[in-house]
């Protein structure tokens, strides 16, 4: 099992990654300033991160170590995410 650290590097380094590609693809499809993709693409990157990384290290921990009734409290609200985000999209 990774580290949190390794979770972070390879988070931070997907999302680089990632705005490297999208900011300058999104600036030429919607003929816009780079300045104003870019600023748009950091802001939805990182609420992206700020929200799947507890989500993915609480899963990971429900797995993996924390108590018996901590896995079942922890379940609960992955599934609840989970359940939420899909109900969601179908609108």
């Amino acid at each position: 099992m990774r580290s949190l650290g390794d979770r972070a590097r390879h988070a931070i380094s997907f999302e680089i990654l990632g705005l490297a590609l999208v900011t300058p693809l999104g600036a030429w499809a919607f003929d816009m300033p780079l300045h104003d993709i870019g600023i748009v693409s950091i802001v939805s990157a990182t609420i992206a991160t700020a929200w799947n990384s507890p989500t993915t290290t609480c899963s990971i921990w429900s797995c993996s170590g924390p108590p018996a009734r901590q896995k079942k409290a922890v379940s609960c609200v992955s599934i609840t995410q989970f359940c939420s985000k899909s109900a969601s999209l179908q609108c």
